[in-house]
């Protein structure tokens, strides 16, 4: 059963935050368009328009993404097991050039993961 967390963001109201798929993460890496394809997949994870995402501010993108890296525990925790570190990194780096410069930015310091990501991603 894939898991999921609803919060609350100030101003939004609830959100739900949703475990991601192994095989979508797999697809979109495969992909010649991987940029797209990670935005739709992180957006797929969230229960809001992209409309809303770019709106967000640094404490409301914080507080997703800590639910997001709390729901996905399991998979970040298989990924560096397995030694998908780069591959995690890459999929960060390729979805930050493809969200609007403010996101990206707070995206890629949110993702500054023990285990996972070795630093920033610029």
């Amino acid at each position: 059963m894939r898991k999921s967390k609803i919060i609350n963001v100030e101003g939004l109201g609830e959100v739900t935050v949703k475990e991601i798929s192994p095989f979508a993460v797999y697809k979109a890496m495969s992909s010649g368009q991987t940029g797209p394809e990670l935005l739709a997949l992180a957006l797929d994870c969230i229960s809001l328009p992209l409309e809303k995402v770019e709106q967000l501010y640094p404490s409301e993108l914080e507080q997703l993404v800590n639910t997001f890296m709390e729901v996905n525990s399991s998979f970040l925790a298989i990924a560096a097991k397995v030694g998908l570190k780069q591959t995690i990194t890459g999929m960060v780096e390729q979805l930050s050039k493809t969200l609007p410069q403010v996101f990206a930015d707070s995206y890629k310091l949110a993702m500054l993961v023990p285990g996972i990501t070795g630093g920033t991603s610029s």
